[in-house]
């Protein structure tokens, strides 16, 4: 489970649930959309420390959450590098996981991200990821949010049984909900 963009919901619900119910989690953070300016909407940095105390990864998802593939080599290791020093300043561990924004893989960033010790990288490609043929650095994704779900329980369930044969199922989440971006929101029901 991923959750992406540090919304506010994330602590005010999310990590308390899946917490209560022995669930691990990744939580992507980005200084990008609204972060620094609608803190009724965005974590703040102690919230984002307090759902690390709880456990749970804190993941690199970029400065400003542009989609990679259309910047410079330099821009992609700026933007990178930009999240792990807010980190270090706000007290979260370096991550290791690292999350394309807007599922924007730049294959000329992958070895980059390797040679810094990031061991998985999220992309999209809505299919299960396959550690034998699937990069790492590239790891497909489902992505769940309100459009998704009104398909039925069946369509996630659908989803989850791809998790056979040594694939491993991912989902990307958004806020629950994400009041910045509706369309990527997700009822909390």
């Amino acid at each position: 489970l991923t959750f992406d963009d540090g919304c506010k919901s994330d602590v005010e619900l999310v990590a308390p649930l899946l917490k209560k119910n022995g669930f691990g989690a990744t939580f992507y953070i980005t200084q990008g959309l609204s972060f620094k300016t609608r803190k009724d909407w965005y974590l703040t940095w102690d919230e984002i420390k307090s759902i690390e105390k709880m456990g749970f990864e804190i993941g690199n998802h970029t400065v400003k959450h542009m989609g990679l593939s259309a910047h410079s080599l330099e821009t992609c290791i700026k933007e990178t590098v930009g999240m792990e020093e807010a980190f270090k300043q706000n007290g979260i561990a370096h991550p290791n996981t690292f999350c394309w924004p807007l599922y924007r893989v730049k294959n000329q960033f992958l070895d980059v991200l390797a040679e810094k010790g990031y061991l998985f990288a999220r992309g999209g490609h809505n299919r299960p990821y396959d550690p034998v043929q699937d990069n790492p650095l590239d790891m497909p994704s489902y992505t769940l949010h309100d459009r998704a779900m009104e398909k039925g329980f069946g369509h996630f369930t659908k989803m989850v049984e791809e998790a056979r044969d040594g694939k491993i199922v991912v989902f990307c989440l958004h806020g629950v909900p994400f009041d910045e971006h509706p369309g990527a929101s997700l009822k909390p029901e």
